[in-house]
């Protein structure tokens, strides 16, 4: 081998080198919206929305082989819209659901509120994601891409009203 080529070779490895433990970030959100309506004795409301993030994470679904982490930047429920039962006291939480759960005995509470169904929507409620949920949705972007997001609670009368949830995921992965 000739010198030139020698030299263009060890250029070649050296970036080779340089590259290996570089990173790239992907963030992405996931929206679900829930229609609750509580009626009944009690007004009870539970509400389910599967995610499929084949589908639904963009290009943080093309780089999970390569995962290295990913975090939970923020998870937002809002009431958006209200049909009936303004003023109404009520309770409610958010869940994530493993796709092989059977039950929601493998549910992970991910935030909970409580107050009156606001007269003039939207109200926004703002939580930090426990780290089993996390595994939950690493879990599902390492495996086919699916789990579910659960609403439920109680309202002390009827009410029917809008809740988005909204998770904003951060995917970091190794380029190489």
């Amino acid at each position: 081998m000739n010198g030139l080529k020698r030299a263009a070779l060890a250029v070649s490895l050296l970036g080779a080198v340089g590259l290996v433990g570089c990173t790239g970030n992907v963030d992405f959100s996931l929206t679900k919206t829930f229609d609750v309506i509580s009626t009944g004795t009690p007004n009870t409301y539970s509400a389910v929305q599967a995610v499929d993030l084949s589908t639904e994470a963009g290009s943080a679904w093309s780089h999970r082989s390569h995962i290295k982490s990913i975090d939970l930047v923020s998870i937002q429920g809002t009431i958006t819209a209200v049909t009936s039962g303004a003023g109404t006291n009520a309770i409610g939480s958010l869940y994530l659901r493993p796709e092989t759960a059977v039950d929601a005995s493998q549910d992970v509470l991910i935030g909970t509120w409580s107050g009156t169904v606001p007269t003039t929507p939207p109200e926004t409620l703002s939580v930090t994601l426990p780290p089993a949920a996390l595994t939950i949705v690493n879990d599902a972007i390492h495996g086919d891409g699916k789990f579910s997001v659960v609403a439920s609670g109680s309202t002390d009368g009827p009410a029917d009203f809008t809740v988005q949830a909204i998770l904003d995921l951060k995917l970091t992965y190794n380029l190489f």
